[in-house]
């Protein structure tokens, strides 16, 4: 309940009831709740106010059996009702007041919806809509009422006569009113059929002098002058023929300019002017090619600024004029305006442009291109407005008529509430479940949070209670972001994923007249690193990564050295061969030099070995050795951030390592001929699914797109393990090739006793000289990816010996710049 509303309950001196209970507003004011509603004891005047419970009023309190009463710090009263609900009255009125529907009072309507508004130089009111026309006098107090008006629709003062008010109905025609009694002078409509030069037309929607005995009529089928002293009329219609004829449609509103041009706004037809009456009218209607056309046919009224500047309401919008260009500037919901139906406009005494709408009523400042809008809970009759129903006094009172009688107040004078509320966080949500902490939430300073505990939802609420709905919320993390974030009326913020680290989140509210708290509440949430980030696990892991790559140094070189006995026994005994015969001394020769082949090609695989180990290990492990060097002298002086930066660098360089290690050993066992191969039947689709599942990070980050055109149940007869590292090692490779944003195509063929798998991608691509080299541990070519990767060198080695070992094949192809599609084919295999 706000104040007018409780101003308009009225002063009672005294009224019999039972009194619950009482207490002291501030202290000029006593309040007590009664068996009907409650009273207030003015000190100042000594006056008593009684509040009456209304089942009507949507406004009021709750029920009439109150019980307890207690007032807030900020002014507000607290009226508990019996088993109804609780009750907030807050001393705040922004000066808007009404006249409503109460049949048969002195100070009421007779009907709810208002289609004209007038008031005389006595400040006499005259309201006419559904039900007929009533009249008040200045002091609010019915003049007279006539329901016989039936619908009145548009209402003007007669030019000669300041006793009479020319009313024009929805389908009655158009009626002289003495403006003293509410009684019918004349009459005129379409069926007086013994009257010539009639009016066309019986629905009246707008009127306008032209002079002192002639009005300009609009109704559904055109124009009208008629002249008010011999009751005839000249109709004017819209001529397809002629483009200078009036608009087509029906003429909403009729107005005058101060450029002494004439504006005729038509339902269907867009708008019109004529200068100097000549019935020359230059017509504007939407055209959806021409974004500087009118935005709507559909036009309910026509207005001109204080500046001189013309307005046009249409159904789609504020439109305004441009003299120079004869074009038009849009204004709709999405610059401000509360609702695009703009129904009437007009001007206060600052230049400001009140626009009443199907949403509430809009004031739009023309020299700041900003609105401020109202609604029902600032105190309007209703969000609904109704066209035709305004009117702006001497004084500057303005009247708009809606669905629910007449809202008028002095612009002026209007009042916001400008104590901005106080916020407190409510709750804290951790997976779906209230977090109970100590001290609990509403005084808490800070909170502590598991790294895998760190999705959660924090609440809040701003303590205004007065039109709470109209409450409006923004955060912001300080460590993240400075700019605060808008939430609108939604009171949480829900938080997936920080990291580790402090956050400040602070968060302001402002109440229903966008008065924002300028002391924002404040929660520091901490979240502990992942054992991962901490420094005993990475020195332990590069202890035990230095440990594995000695140990594989040394087995290494066994082998090599092995194999190289191996070799040299062969030599003696093909040698010893040859002496014994030499009858066969030919074939021996060329054993021999097949032999010394062989061998060169096993001395050039290791020399290539050792160039890939030194290479390929040398830059990692020096990052590595630099990362925790500066991480020891230095680990005091640097920020979390740095600390951050140097652990995800180490864990990449440690990542690299440990693929490399893992192709190594994969080939050492392949060259040694160790490879323990289950030949079985399996889906080549599951095989392919499960990797682009463990590959899908590494996609994701380049925006890359997988497009699996692979039926299910398609079998092939060959090792899972060694054919998944061969699928795993050639999607890595076709993402690491691959530009951001790009796409990826695998794809199976079927033939008579093989399946052929192809992985297809649309990036670098590779040149025709390097083709033949990508499966030669002694050709070797590596290439950075699209994003930098780094790659071992030993991956496309490794998947030639293990797609060989299960008695298949690969190739690919490619083109420089195009990409590429590498290609598996194995036997098939039945399920």
């Amino acid at each position: 309940m706000s104040k007018v509303e409780f101003e308009q309950q009225g002063p009672i001196f005294h009224e019999l009831a039972y009194t619950r209970q009482i207490t002291l507003v501030g202290d000029t004011a006593i309040w007590a709740t009664t068996d009907y509603g409650f009273q207030v004891l003015d000190l100042n005047n000594n006056r008593i106010h009684n509040t009456r419970y209304n089942a009507d009023n949507p406004f009021g309190v709750s029920s009439s059996g109150l019980k307890t009463i207690s007032a807030d710090s900020k002014g507000g009263v607290w009226i508990g009702g019996n088993g109804y609900g609780l009750n907030y009255y807050f001393p705040v009125s922004k000066g808007f007041k009404h006249l409503t529907y109460q049949p048969g009072q002195n100070k009421g309507l007779d009907f709810r919806s208002i289609r004209t508004i007038y008031v005389d130089k006595n400040q006499n009111l005259f309201v006419g809509g559904y039900g007929g026309m009533n009249a008040f006098d200045k002091a609010g107090n019915l003049i007279w009422r006539n329901p016989d008006l039936d619908v009145a629709y548009v209402s003007y003062p007669d030019m000669q006569n300041e006793n009479y008010l020319w009313v024009g109905r929805e389908s009655g025609g158009l009626i002289l009113v003495d403006k003293k009694q509410g009684k019918f002078i004349h009459s005129f409509d379409n069926n007086l059929l013994q009257i010539k030069d009639k009016l066309s037309g019986n629905f009246i929607m707008s009127l306008l002098p032209k002079s002192k005995n002639e009005l300009w009529v609009g109704t559904e089928t055109g124009l009208n002058l008629f002249n008010t002293e011999t009751f005839k009329s000249q109709f004017f219609q819209h001529d397809p023929a002629n483009k200078m004829s009036i608009p087509a449609g029906r003429i909403r509103d009729i107005f005058k300019d101060s450029k002494g041009r004439t504006w005729l706004g038509s339902f269907g037809g867009g708008v019109a002017y004529m200068k100097n009456d000549d019935m020359l009218f230059r017509t504007f209607k939407n055209d959806p090619r021409d974004p500087k056309s009118i935005s709507s046919n559909n036009v309910y009224c026509v207005h001109e600024s204080m500046s001189g500047d013309i307005y046009i309401g249409t159904e789609s919008g504020l439109n305004r004029f441009d003299e120079i260009t004869q074009t038009f500037a849009h204004f709709n919901t999405s610059n401000g305006l509360v609702n695009d139906v703009v129904y009437r406009i007009e001007n206060d005494l600052l230049g400001r442009l009140w626009i009443s709408t199907n949403e509430g009523l809009s004031c739009f400042d023309p020299l700041k291109k900003t609105f401020r809008n109202y609604d029902r809970e600032d105190g309007l009759q209703a969000n609904e407005f109704n066209s035709n129903a305004s009117f702006v006094d001497e004084y500057g009172t303005m009247y708009f008529g809606g669905i629910n009688g007449v809202t008028f107040f002095d612009p002026l004078s209007l009042k916001d509430n400008t104590k901005a509320p106080k916020v407190i966080f409510t709750d804290l949500t951790i997976k779906n479940k209230k977090a109970i902490i100590d001290p609990p939430i509403t005084k808490a300073e800070k909170v502590i949070l598991d790294y895998d505990n760190q999705a959660f939802k924090l609440e809040f609420a701003a303590l205004n209670f007065y039109k709470p709905r109209k409450n409006q919320f923004a955060y912001r993390i300080k460590e993240i972001n400075e700019e605060w974030q808008l939430l609108g009326n939604k009171n949480s913020i829900e938080i997936i994923h920080l990291g580790f680290g402090t956050f400040t989140f602070e968060v302001k509210a402002s109440n229903n007249d966008n008065y924002w708290s300028t002391d924002p509440a404040q929660l520091i949430i901490s979240i502990p690193p992942p054992f991962w980030a901490a420094k005993w696990f990475i020195f332990t892991t590069i202890a035990v990564f230095l440990l594995l790559l000695f140990i594989l140094y040394r087995l290494r070189v066994r082998n090599l050295e092995k194999n190289k006995l191996a070799l040299e026994k062969e030599i003696n005994l093909r040698t010893h061969e040859l002496q014994v015969a030499n009858f066969s001394l030919k074939s021996e020769i060329e054993i021999r030099q097949q032999t010394e082949e062989e061998l060169q090609i096993a001395n050039r695989t290791k020399d290539r070995f050792f160039s890939i180990i030194a290479h390929d290990l040398k830059n990692p492990i020096g990052v590595l050795l630099g990362l925790t060097e500066l991480l020891k002298t230095e680990f005091d002086d640097l920020s979390q951030e740095e600390k951050k930066e140097m652990v995800d660098a180490m864990f990449k360089s440690a990542t690299d390592n440990y693929k490399l290690l893992e192709n190594l050993l994969s080939w050492a066992r392949s060259q040694q001929k160790r490879l323990n191969l289950s030949i079985k039947a399996f889906d080549l689709f599951e095989l392919v699914q499960e990797n682009i599942g463990f590959l899908g990070e590494q996609a994701k980050t380049k925006k890359i797109q997988i497009q699996v055109e692979l039926s299910a149940k398609t079998y092939v007869l060959a090792d899972y393990e060694t054919i998944s590292t061969v699928v795993r090692n050639l999607i890595s490779n076709a993402i690491k090739f691959t530009p951001i944003g790009g796409t990826i195509q695998i794809n199976t063929v079927k033939n008579q006793d093989t399946i052929t798998l192809a992985i297809t991608d649309n990036g670098i691509g590779i040149e025709q000289e390097n083709i033949e080299k990508l499966f030669r541990i002694d050709e070797q070519v590596k290439r950075s990816g699209t994003m930098n990767e780094k790659g071992t060198g030993l991956g496309l080695v490794l998947c030639k010996e293990f797609v060989e070992a299960n008695y298949g094949s690969i190739s690919v192809k490619s083109e420089a710049g195009k990409g590429s599609t590498f290609s598996i084919t194995l036997p098939s295999g039945n399920a």
